[in-house]
């Protein structure tokens, strides 16, 4: 049994694409693993995730969702970005 806590859980934001968000998640030392044309999913370490979220509000980027997995924020995406065209 591997113990999460030592080894680092991960937290995957889902995010609005901008422009300037590279250089705002370098603030708290994020990536972006995923992105399509208007969301972005943003690696950060667990205990960064309040910092992460505060920092990117603070820069007016909308955030929808917080995830423990890729997979599950690309579901997320894609329910989100059928919702979206929905009413266009």
């Amino acid at each position: 049994m591997v113990v999460k806590d030592k080894i680092g859980r991960r937290r995957y934001i889902i995010a609005e694409k901008k422009e300037n968000l590279d250089e705002i998640i370098k603030e708290f030392k994020g990536r972006i693993v995923y992105e399509n044309e208007k969301f972005a999913v943003i690696f950060c370490k667990h205990y960064l995730k309040d910092f992460a979220l505060k920092t990117l509000h603070e820069n007016s980027v909308k955030t929808y969702k917080t995830t423990g997995t890729i997979k599950k924020a690309k579901k997320i995406i894609s329910n989100l970005h059928f919702s979206v065209n929905q009413f266009f």
